[in-house]
């Protein structure tokens, strides 16, 4: 008889205990199962693409238009000194051909030295207009056994006008006839030695440059009807002109930093010269002398100088109709008078401190004169004495209640006052 042994939890208990013990007897570990850790990303860096600036070329050309100037254009009057009195010079206008120096000056700058000779002293030819002058400065010539375009660029005083640019325009004509632009045959700059050659077919042509200081070399935007013909060689020479400006002390002494402008001009309704347009505003240098190239034709220079208008401008203080021919200089020339005060005490010493006050006049409606604008006023120095520099003309002399009326102030004299008579 086979017996059954019962399986009881006892007896599994028993079991499980025999299997741990035999385990660790023999240092057995039993394996966790680990959890995995996802993978790191690697942060990939993209390297920054440099982009090149993209740098415009600067063009060669320079444009003649300075910038305006901002520096107030009247002068700080000169340190009050007596000096002998000199005969009343006018303000001239010269007009005279200028030796040549050895430095070729770009339009848009001044001369750093005086003309190596003095202008002589010639009026303005009123027979001259802008009718008569503009276009003046081109000649157009041509020469047998040659061949092509030369252009010639020419200063005031003969000298090469170098890197001035040109362009050469096949001419064509407006639905009214004029002549004009078509297409462009050719273009360059001026060389060192004053011109430029161009191998161009026969026709006829426009010859147009950008550098017109003033008005245009001819009546319209280009010099037109330039013939070129096969077997001659045809050359257009431009020449330009220029006005001087020089300002003059009571003491002969020329003006530094004195601002000037010169406009082209027009007329108004009544036939009178008027601005039209501004060309330059600059001022003289070192030596006193302020100039510039410009295109012939008519011009106006305004000065601001304290006074009374020194010119025939109406608008401003200035002169009209300065004439500009090619190849010769026209100099304004202004010659300033000076007011001198010396007042003495009861004692006879310097009255000191006093205040003074220099007024143009005017006619009343019975002819005699009142006050129309104060031009300066100052006190009188440790000297006793107060001065200041003034365009020709009357003026009135206000020394505290007291007026004296028809002080004459003359250009290269000085007028002088003890607040009680003039001399």
């Amino acid at each position: 008889m086979i017996k059954t042994r019962r399986f009881t939890v006892s007896n599994a208990l028993a079991a499980l205990g025999v299997i741990v013990a035999v385990l660790i007897a023999r240092n057995a570990t039993i394996p966790v199962a680990e959890t995995p850790l996802p993978p790191t990303k690697t942060a990939t860096v993209t390297p920054a693409i440099f982009t090149p600036l993209a740098i415009t070329p600067v063009s060669t050309t320079a444009t003649v238009s300075p910038p305006e100037v901002t520096r107030p254009p009247i002068r700080a009057s000169p340190t009050a000194t007596l000096s002998p009195t000199h005969a009343p010079i006018a303000p001239t206008l010269t007009a005279t051909k200028v030796l040549p120096t050895s430095t070729v000056v770009p339009p848009s700058q001044t001369m750093t030295s005086m003309p190596t000779r003095t202008p002589t002293q010639a009026g303005p030819d009123v027979s001259l207009t802008n009718e008569t002058l503009i276009g003046s400065g081109v000649k157009i010539e041509q020469q047998a056994g040659g061949a092509g375009l030369r252009i010639v660029m020419l200063d005031p005083d003969g000298r090469p006008w170098a890197n001035t640019y040109f362009e050469v325009y096949e001419q064509t004509a407006d639905v009214s006839g004029n002549p004009t632009r078509g297409k462009r045959a050719k273009s360059g700059y001026i060389s060192q030695q004053g011109l430029i050659d161009f191998e161009i077919a026969a026709g006829k042509y426009g010859v147009c440059t950008s550098t017109s200081p003033g008005y245009n070399w001819a009546t319209s935007d280009c010099v037109y009807d330039v013939q070129v013909t096969s077997g001659k060689l045809t050359t257009v020479q431009l020449q330009a002109g220029q006005i001087e400006v020089v300002v003059l002390g009571a003491d002969g002494n020329p003006w530094k930093d004195v601002y000037f402008a010169i406009y082209t001009q027009k007329r108004d309704v009544s036939g009178n010269p008027v601005i039209d347009r501004k060309v330059t505003g600059s001022y003289t240098d070192n030596s006193g002398l302020g100039r510039f190239w410009l295109t012939p034709g008519m011009y106006i220079v305004s000065i601001d100088l304290r006074g009374y208008n020194w010119g025939k401008l109406r608008e401003a203080k200035g002169e009209t109709n300065i004439a500009v021919q090619k190849g010769e200089t026209n100099r304004v020339t202004i010659r300033m008078g000076r007011l001198v005060v010396g007042l003495k005490k009861p004692n006879g010493d310097p009255n000191t401190d006093v205040y003074v006050k220099v007024c143009t006049q005017k006619p009343a409606v019975d002819g005699k004169p009142v006050i129309d604008s104060l031009v300066w006023s100052g006190y009188t120095d440790n000297g006793g004495f107060a001065a200041v520099d003034l365009t020709q003309g009357q003026y009135a002399l206000q020394i505290g209640d007291v007026v004296l009326w028809n002080v004459p102030v003359e250009g290269g004299r000085v007028t002088t006052s003890d607040g009680k008579t003039i001399k």
